[in-house]
């Protein structure tokens, strides 16, 4: 049973990865015995490994991290003896070397590193680098179909070229999600609108009554053609008849009129409030989150003239 040190430290150890992965590399915990981690070694490019995907388990003593962990790898890979413990610096073959500072992303770092040099100790073998390549091409098969501690841990991962892959095919399909859903809400709300014509939601800009926007109304600003499928706010004071420049890539917070003011309040990643003064205000839309890959840029000369307009990469509706 883990200490309570061991539970904290290898608990915010997962919380570490998880949050800056690692590239080659992927390891949790079984969910049933916190000092039992699996991982998954994806073969570098450009080595005999490249492609493979590796299964292997650390087994932390309770004492951990002032003891280090045993290291074996299940999956066959011409570089190492499979469910042998390997006799490492950083494993339980050398207590007199291990440093309680090192984590567990230190230490699969440093298994990557021996393993694709040349360096022999114990429970490593000698294979050709045709062997290693072989071995690398079946690894995906063998991990489904003959590891069944992979398929009971890490099944998510069965067939999967590599950990990056999965990780960017969950990305893309939350991002896309994402700007389905926002699309969905433009055209419920423009469906509802008699203020608006039909709105296409690939490439449109909508707008509702000249009264509602003047009253302090909402405005959403989606950008659609942006990955993450951004969703701004703008509040528009009594006096806002004009939106000169709208600028969803922008560096500034804010960038005024001499003679104009206005502000922006961030309320979260996706989310900035401006308001805006008067109808000569210039406004950008600082990156909150230094994730959109894309600018867009919708130029409105006055609320009149935008109703019905199309042509512009993002989609301008009210809330």
């Amino acid at each position: 049973m883990a200490t309570i040190t061991a539970q904290k430290r290898l608990t915010k150890e997962y919380k570490a990865l998880s949050d800056e992965p690692t590239p080659y590399i992927y390891a949790r915990p079984d969910e049933q015995n916190i000092l039992e981690w699996h991982y998954i070694i994806t073969g570098p490019p450009g080595t005999p490994y490249e492609g493979g995907q590796y299964h292997g388990m650390l087994i932390f003593p309770p004492t951990y991290p002032f003891k280090p962990p045993g290291i074996t790898m299940i999956t066959p890979n011409g570089r190492f003896q499979t469910n042998k413990r390997l006799c490492l610096t950083i494993s339980d073959y050398h207590p007199e070397s291990w440093n309680p500072a090192w984590s567990v992303g230190t230490i699969l770092v440093g298994l990557l590193s021996f393993m694709t040099g040349n360096e022999g100790t114990t429970g490593t073998i000698k294979n050709t680098e045709k062997q290693k390549i072989a071995l690398a091409s079946q690894s995906k098969t063998w991990n489904a179909t003959k590891n069944t501690k992979f398929m009971k841990i890490l099944a998510d991962f069965a067939y999967k070229d590599s950990v990056e892959e999965k990780s960017v095919k969950e990305l893309e399909e939350a991002r896309q999600k994402r700007r389905n859903d926002l699309k969905r809400k433009l055209e419920c709300l423009s469906a509802g609108d008699s203020g608006s014509k039909a709105l296409d939601t690939n490439n449109a800009v909508s707008m509702t009554s000249v009264d509602k926007l003047s009253a302090g109304g909402l405005v959403d600003v989606i950008d659609i053609s942006d990955e993450e499928g951004s969703l701004r706010k703008i509040k528009c004071t009594e006096n806002a008849t004009i939106i000169d420049t709208v600028d969803l890539d922008a560096e500034d917070d804010v960038v005024e009129s001499p003679k104009h003011g206005g502000h922006s309040e961030f309320e979260d990643d996706f989310y900035d409030d401006f308001e805006v003064s008067d109808a000569e205000s210039f406004i950008n839309d600082v990156d909150a989150d230094n994730e959109h890959d894309s600018a867009a840029e919708v130029v409105i000369d006055s609320i009149k003239e935008a109703q019905g307009s199309t042509g512009c990469d993002s989609v301008i509706v009210l809330d």
